[in-house]
């Protein structure tokens, strides 16, 4: 009980730090990564997101001292995403689930945490603001499942592990109003089956950002920063 306690606490924290952009706070708050993944089977990307936001942090900090940032984005980030995907399908194996349906569900969901912290760890660390070839290729797959999933009469059996790669999917969807409109009708469903929680501030602060002006601003993290007083969300 003492452990599950402690893995609610750590990954709560993580989200609520997304957003957090005081450092004091940062380190106050969130404790050290899990050293095991225990029944979460999403834990190992918890534990990824953790530490790209903190690298962020870091990054910003040199960025607004004028001084040249290390290294952040290598080659060590891949590797812990690419390893949190393969616990996550590995945990999913020893899992009883309802049916094939429910099991092909969660495969996908953790291919779209895998494609989403993929997507993130480039918004928060990459030297520029320009989408990659690769970051494309992980948004179309997060769109097409999402697609997929609408089509699913269970889809949403795990509805309550959206909320990550429905965000970070639409912090990508500037301009693009079909897309919008399938992430706007998900994020509904999920509040409708799970309760609404933060997701609805959540789903505010994405049509916010996809207003935004597209010159004037680049990254979803510093127009979250620079409104850091009017966001303080739970993205979960």
């Amino acid at each position: 009980m003492r452990e599950f306690f402690f893995q609610e606490y750590y990954t709560t924290s993580v989200w609520t730090q997304l957003m957090n952009f005081k450092q004091m706070q940062m380190g106050r708050i969130v404790m050290d990564p899990l050293t095991s993944n225990g029944d979460a089977a999403l834990t190992g990307f918890v534990n990824v997101i953790h530490r790209i936001t903190q690298l962020e942090r870091t990054k910003a900090g040199f960025e607004f001292s004028e001084v040249t940032p290390p290294r952040l984005h290598d080659q060590g980030i891949y590797t812990e995403i690419e390893s949190a995907r393969a616990d996550s399908l590995r945990l999913g194996q020893s899992i009883n689930f309802w049916s094939d349906t429910h099991r092909r569900n969660f495969d996908t969901l953790v291919r779209m945490y895998y494609h989403a912290t993929l997507i993130y760890s480039d918004q928060a660390l990459s030297v520029t603001p320009i989408a990659s070839t690769k970051m494309k290729a992980s948004q179309n797959h997060i769109m097409n499942d999402l697609k997929q999933l609408g089509q699913l009469e269970a889809g949403f059996h795990h509805a309550q592990d959206f909320i990550w790669p429905l965000f970070i999917a639409g912090t990508e969807l500037r301009g693009d109003l079909a897309g919008q409109a399938l992430v706007e009708c998900h994020f509904k469903t999920v509040m409708r089956i799970c309760r609404t929680l933060d997701r609805d501030r959540v789903l505010s602060f994405l049509m916010s950002w996809w207003e935004e002006d597209s010159d004037r601003q680049t990254s979803w993290i510093q127009y979250a920063r620079e409104r850091s007083s009017d966001y303080n969300l739970l993205i979960v």
